[in-house]
Parts: structure tokens; sequence; C-alpha cells
């Protein structure tokens, strides 16, 4: 998410956010939530981006960090 700057997601959550509330403790307690069964993801973040080369748009979803940090890499 570093790498590419990646935008927040419906939550508004951004990274530097992240990072001062805790990555260990945020991890811990989504994997709380997981293990309780009490995890409910939200819909993503729905932006247009422009296509390369044309004058058109693209749709592009964007998850919650939360969600994006529990993706395999």
């Amino acid at each position: 998410m570093r790498a590419n700057n990646g935008a927040p997601g419906i939550d508004k959550i951004t990274l530097v956010e992240v990072e001062e509330y805790g990555v260990a403790r945020l991890l811990d307690e989504l994997a709380d939530e997981l293990w309780e069964g009490r995890c409910r993801p939200l819909p993503a973040r729905r932006v247009l981006i422009p296509k390369p080369g044309t004058a058109e748009q693209r749709p592009l979803s964007i998850p919650l960090f939360v969600t994006r940090s529990c993706r395999p890499h």
C-alpha cells in the first residue's frame, strides 16, 4: 500500500493513521474480530480513473485498509 501511495477506502482511514494507532494493535483487534465472527466487511469505495490514451474512464474499487491488510501479498 505504501509503494503505490494507496488511497483510503470508504472509512477514510489512511496508512499514516494506522501507523499512529499501531499496526500490531489494529491487527490484534482484527484477529479477535475474525476469530469471534464479528468481522463484517464494508463495501469498497468506487472511483473513476482515466483510461490511458483515451478520454474514457474506468471504475476502480478501493477496499478498506483492514481488508487490504488481510490479503496475502
